[in-house]
């Protein structure tokens, strides 16, 4: 049996650190392709990808502009890119997928209670969100955000999930919170998930970082750009983007990241700056 082509759609616009996301995901988790919707960045993605040796041929970068981006997005990567890979992951690049339990996506999917789960054929898995905090930077610096940002709002996890589908079996991709699929969508420990774009088992160990703010001068460029296009971001509303929100407080921290990636992807990091051509 062939190995299944595991992909990752995200759009993007002015993505500081995506090159760090990109190496994590390509090199570390070994995804297979990334798909990328560029919504006028100031210094195109392609641009900076094109020039990186350990990612550029794994990398699809595709235009669009306007309003309701993301929607609009996957509606592209559905009729243009669907059947170049057999799974697709539908996240942002302000998150990091978290594998606690195996050592790549691979891995992760050959797991029995993806492959034969009692409760049917698994089109769709669920990754809930660990939110995480700022750690009170207020600038930018050269450290990874892997090594910044490891303050987080709970031990447990935040209800609301993003999805890893089969592409074949996809019904309606409008959410990426609430793919729609033939078959059946489970959690990361194979439980059948209920309806709508939450997943309330919250004991999982594989999940998604999300990094929703970062720094002080991430966030305050995330609301800029946010109130730039017509002061939303996904056709929804600025969604709580208020600029001191950045720095609020959490009482926990999660530095699975940092303690098992930071000397892997630092030096990825490194080796990324001399290959650049």
């Amino acid at each position: 049996m062939n190995q299944p082509i595991i992909s990752i759609m995200t759009n993007i616009k002015n993505e500081p650190d995506l090159i760090e996301w990109c190496l994590y995901h390509l090199h570390i988790l070994k995804f297979d392709k990334i798909f990328i919707c560029d919504n006028e960045s100031d210094i195109p993605a392609k641009t900076i990808t094109s020039k990186n040796s350990l990612i550029k041929d794994k990398i699809t970068i595709f235009n669009l502009v306007g309003d309701k981006i993301k929607k609009r997005a996957r509606e592209y990567y559905y009729n243009n890119f669907l059947t170049h890979s057999d799974w697709t992951l539908f996240i942002d690049a302000d998150e990091y997928l978290v594998l606690k339990t195996q050592e790549n996506i691979h891995d992760f999917l050959k797991q029995e209670k993806f492959l034969k789960n009692p409760a049917g054929i698994v089109d769709c898995i669920t990754f809930n969100w660990k939110m995480m905090g700022s750690n009170g930077i207020e600038k930018r610096n050269s450290k990874l955000v892997i090594d910044n940002f490891t303050d987080c709002e709970t031990f447990n996890l935040n209800p609301h999930v993003k999805s890893l589908v089969k592409n074949n079996n996809i019904i309606d991709y409008s959410c990426p919170h609430n793919v729609k699929v033939q078959n059946i969508t489970v959690d990361t420990n194979g439980i059948l998930k209920k309806n709508g774009p939450f997943h309330e088992q919250l004991e999982q160990k594989d999940c998604i970082f999300h990094f929703w703010c970062k720094s002080k001068e991430d966030w305050i460029n995330k609301c800029n750009t946010c109130s730039e296009n017509n002061g939303t971001d996904d056709g929804g509303g600025m969604r709580g983007r208020n600029i001191n929100r950045w720095n609020k407080k959490y009482d926990f921290s999660d530095n699975f990241l940092k303690l098992q990636y930071s000397e892997k992807l630092n030096k990825l990091m490194r080796l990324s700056k001399i290959n650049y051509t």
